[in-house]
């Protein structure tokens, strides 16, 4: 991670006297920011042409185009509607999405420190409570390792379940880094939690028993285009005041500036 060191030296020199009052010292010119590391950026990363690789233990799939100019109101409007109980969400998945307003920015923001350029965000929700954010593959293999070395300080090594960059812990036991990476192969590219990618990436490796019934990812990107798009399985555990009697379900919605629309 980068640290900016600022150093302004407040000094002040010489002693009272009777007849004549010190001059302050000129404070010293703060010091150069430390340059940024060289990065090679990623072509810009285009909306995922297939979704089916999402988990079928998918408990909810939200597609973010982050091209959109009225998505920062799209996401006020959705951290609002997202507590509603007419929404039937699981209570999960509604606190979740009531965070995205500052999230996604900082994400974003996260991302171009290792020379990411997405237009699309896909969010994946799991049953166990672990969520990923997910993009499409831009960089070559060269050119994605320096930039997780240099912007994010991962190192990234081959595993079963694709190519995986851990994050560190310093010396208190804390990640160094709040997220770990996942390369799963040609389909993604996979930020998850510290300390949880080869539990994301072997959910990423199932299968659906019927792959003739589309998944929550391509039932997401079947939808009419939308700032956010969600689609979620609706059941137990819902946000307090749903009805706890309606049958579990797939529910998909389309969220813009300035509507909410859940889709028949």
């Amino acid at each position: 991670m980068r640290r900016w060191a600022w150093l302004v030296a407040l000094g002040l020199t010489g002693c009272p006297r009777p007849h004549a009052a010190p001059a302050p010292s000129e404070p010293a010119p703060p010091a150069a920011p430390d340059p940024l590391p060289s990065l090679s950026t990623c072509p810009v990363a285009t909306p995922f042409e297939t979704l089916s690789w999402v988990p079928p233990a998918a408990e909810a799939v939200t597609l973010i185009d982050l091209a959109d100019d009225t998505l920062p109101e799209a996401l006020a409007r959705l951290s609002e509607g997202a507590r509603t109980p007419e929404r039937q969400l699981p209570i999960r998945v509604a606190f979740a999405l009531g965070q995205w307003t500052w999230q996604v920015p900082l994400l974003r923001s996260t991302l171009t420190q290792a020379g990411f350029e997405p237009q699309q965000l896909v969010h994946i929700a799991l049953a166990d409570g672990t969520s990923a954010w997910a993009w499409s593959p831009s960089c070559e293999l060269d050119t994605l390792t320096t930039n997780l070395e240099r912007g994010w300080n991962l190192s990234l090594r081959a595993t079963p379940y694709g190519a995986v960059a851990i994050a560190g812990l310093t010396e208190t036991g804390e990640p160094a880094f709040p997220y770990d990476f996942i390369a799963y192969g040609a389909s993604a590219f996979v930020l998850v939690p510290a300390g949880r990618a080869h539990a994301v990436a072997q959910r990423l490796a199932q299968r659906s028993s019927d792959p003739s019934k589309p998944g929550l990812g391509e039932t997401a990107d079947a939808l009419e285009a939308a700032p956010i798009r969600l689609v979620v399985r609706t059941g137990s555990l819902l946000t307090p005041g749903s009805d706890a009697r309606a049958p579990s379900s797939v529910a998909a919605h389309r969220i813009g500036a300035q509507s909410w629309t859940s889709v028949p």
